[in-house]
């Protein structure tokens, strides 16, 4: 049976520190907020000199690009920051670090301000360093970028949230609820990385107002022995999709399809699964499925024997914060009709 590609999470973990601004803390959104409100795309840049020597920068530039608004129409927004500063180290004249940084980033929005379909973030940078000590240099200066996307939205039913990321780079996916204040609720994706990677989760989000950010972050800090790298690059995408809980990623598969109707969605207050045998099943004497085994994420769950037409086989007990894969083997009962098989998967409850 294949591996679905969207309800194993394959988290990444994060492998590099965040500076302060970073990834993990993008500023929050009013929690009295709902429906579909503060739509804002933004890219900022905070520079640091953390010595040894004493060293004094350039006059700062704007510090933020933006903020960007957006709707929840599908058309995407874009915003495009490019930051620079120069940091001389007041003991030494000739040990200068110039930093330099880019950042690309575009949002889309698919829905209703009341009912979100999707999201759709994509972010490049890029970030150089360059100084006249090389790694000898005593001004530790570094450059940290940052470009994300956020807004509130309300939630009147649960809804599953299926979040993929991608490329080199830093990117995650942040959802917080502001509203009820309590129990506490967050769900994230993080994916960092200097190769190409992906990282997939499905979560649930209950009922109330909740923030969404999508971010990408870039740091680099002047060379020393041990880190002598001078630029870096990043090209990071991340989606999300809303359905509801318990739904079936696809359509079944395989050649026992036509024997055997599994529904398109978990009954999540109860637990279960049905499916619903054909006409192809047969009735009486002309049943033509001798034995059929039910199959929950490998194990085994049931064994309907002799089945026909219309009847239904309920699967019970399943678990609700894991996915489904579904697989049933049936056993033809025609001499030497063999075995054929229906899978199917499905979201969390």
């Amino acid at each position: 049976m294949s591996t679905r590609p969207v309800v194993r999470a394959r988290i990444l973990a994060l492998a590099v520190g965040l500076a302060a601004g970073g990834v993990l803390s993008v500023p929050t959104a009013p929690a009295q907020a709902g429906v579909f409100d503060s739509p804002q795309l933004r890219t900022q840049v905070s520079f640091n000199a953390g010595g040894p020597g004493v060293c004094t920068g350039s006059p700062p530039g704007p510090a933020m690009v933006g903020p960007v608004p957006f709707a929840a129409d599908g058309v995407p927004v874009t915003s495009t920051g490019t930051f620079s500063r120069t940091y001389t180290n007041n003991g030494d004249a000739g040990d200068i670090t110039k930093l330099d940084s880019t950042m690309t980033s575009t949002v889309a929005v698919t829905g209703t301000p009341t009912s979100l379909t999707g999201i759709k973030f994509h972010s490049t940078s890029h970030s150089s360093v360059a100084s006249t000590r090389g790694t000898a240099q005593q001004c530790g200066a570094s450059v940290t970028t940052i470009s994300f996307a956020q807004f509130t939205f309300d939630l009147a039913a649960p809804r599953a949230v299926v979040m993929h990321a991608s490329g080199g780079g830093i990117v995650q996916v942040q959802f917080s609820r502001t509203v009820p204040s309590g129990p506490a609720e967050a769900v994230s994706l993080t994916l960092a990385g200097s190769g190409s990677g992906e990282g997939d989760a499905v979560k649930i989000l209950s009922p109330g107002t909740w923030t969404a950010s999508l971010a990408e972050q870039s740091q680099i800090a002047a060379p020393k022995p041990a880190t002598p790298t001078t630029s870096i690059s990043g090209d990071v995408s991340a989606e999300v999709s809303f359905t509801d809980p318990g739904v079936a990623t696809g359509p079944a598969t395989g050649d026992g399809n036509k024997f055997l109707k599994t529904a398109d969605a978990r009954t999540c207050a109860g637990s279960a699964l049905t499916a619903t045998w054909r006409a192809k099943a047969g009735t009486g004497q002309r049943r033509t499925v001798k034995k059929a085994v039910f199959l929950v994420n490998g194990i085994k769950a049931a064994t309907v024997r002799k089945p026909k037409k219309g009847k239904v086989t309920t699967l019970t007990g399943l678990t609700a914060g894991k996915p489904v894969d579904l697989e049933v083997r049936i056993t033809l009962a025609a001499k030497g009709a063999g075995t054929v098989t229906v899978e199917r998967s499905y979201l969390i409850c």
